[in-house]
């Protein structure tokens, strides 16, 4: 399955700036957080330590001991590019001028229906700065670091979440742990082509 014209244009320029992606379709039947009434896309940021490991997150009403990598929503009229850059800002205080394009992910329901929502993944270069969110309503509440070999074990552990439901942030983690660890497993792929 293709992309929108919308994000086709956009993918094509963003390889021309900063790198080929991984380019992957998933298929998850029956999964909700494919279909979103308030966005379509999401930019998702990997954000290294000078070491290069990798900043994973959690929020206080996620399940006992699950972390994950930074996301944000794409609004309306932004460019992927804006959306990495803002929430880039607003989840860790980071400015980034030059990221390496990771990945470009579609979703949909079935093999025979269009993609209904799709990921794009940035990583950062290396950095010694504090991350410091600058938005509050994001409730980020732990940060830890995992080498690039854990990426695989961090996509197992999301996808296996098993049935539980938080009403408070209207997540059923089952299916979004199954979501979480598409883009996981492809941002491992881009690091170790």
């Amino acid at each position: 399955m293709g992309f929108p014209t919308e994000f086709s244009e956009q993918i094509h320029l963003l390889a021309a700036q900063f790198g080929d992606p991984v380019l992957h379709h998933a298929v998850l039947p029956g999964n909700r957080n494919i279909h979103s009434k308030s966005r379509i896309a999401e930019v998702c940021m990997v954000v290294r330590n000078i070491q290069g490991k990798i900043y994973l997150m959690r929020k206080p009403f996620y399940p006992k001991g699950i972390f994950r990598i930074h996301t944000g929503g794409i609004e309306k009229k932004e460019t992927i590019i804006e959306a990495f850059h803002r929430e880039l800002f607003e989840e860790t205080g980071l400015l980034e001028p030059q990221p390496h394009f990771a990945a470009a992910i579609s979703y949909a329901d079935s093999e025979e229906s269009e993609p209904s929502f799709f990921t794009f993944a940035f990583i950062t270069n290396p950095t010694d700065q504090e991350l410091i969110s600058h938005d509050d309503s994001e409730h980020i509440e732990e940060l830890r670091l995992i080498d690039i070999q854990d990426l695989p074990n961090l996509a197992t552990q999301l996808s296996g979440i098993g049935i539980q439901y938080s009403k408070d942030a209207d997540i059923e983690f089952q299916s979004w742990g199954i979501f979480r660890s598409v883009a996981v497993s492809q941002i491992y792929r881009f690091l170790t082509r």
